[in-house]
């Protein structure tokens, strides 16, 4: 997709981890702390913080995606799609992996439905991507191009929860 991607489109210079990042898996893994630039080191715990910031909020969680996104000049669309290239959760190192199950077992939503990972992580990934690709996800929280982090993720979390509550 490249310097067209929805990512991209206002920004060129956006940087992207790519399939050769993803194959290489990090030597040490290191906690993500918004907004800091995102590395291959830190890529697990981006994208779990991602699940955990959209709580079974699709549009949630692209719209986070989205945020640290622009906030660290980094290409989530790409990034994604150069990770599900090289292999999505099995591109993932061992202790990846590990981090992964253990917060996705964590979630008792996914026990009580039956939840399995292995076979219904493309789908929710797929979903992921689709979304993150519209631009109508921005409308999911208007003006958040020009919120500062603290009141982003303040109001994200807001309109999630009136989501989660049956208020759409």
């Amino acid at each position: 997709m490249g310097p067209s991607s929805p990512e991209n489109a206002s920004n060129p210079s956006r940087y992207t981890l790519t399939k050769k990042d993803f194959l290489n898996p990090p030597a040490k893994i290191v906690d993500y702390k918004f907004p800091e630039k995102l590395t291959r080191e830190n890529f697990n715990s981006w994208f779990i913080n991602g699940f955990g910031m959209g709580r079974g909020n699709i549009e949630g969680q692209a719209m986070w995606m989205r945020y640290t996104g622009m906030k660290s000049n980094f290409d989530p669309y790409n990034s994604l799609l150069a990770f599900d290239d090289a292999g999505a959760l099995s591109a993932l190192s061992p202790g990846e992996q590990d981090a992964f199950r253990f917060v996705f077992d964590k979630i008792p939503g996914h026990k009580e439905n039956e939840v399995d990972l292995e076979a219904d992580f493309h789908e929710t990934f797929d979903l992921i991507l689709d979304t993150l690709a519209t631009p109508e996800v921005e409308s999911f929280l208007p003006g958040w191009e020009a919120m500062e982090p603290e009141d982003f993720v303040k109001k994200l979390r807001a309109k999630i929860d009136s989501k989660i509550g049956g208020d759409t």
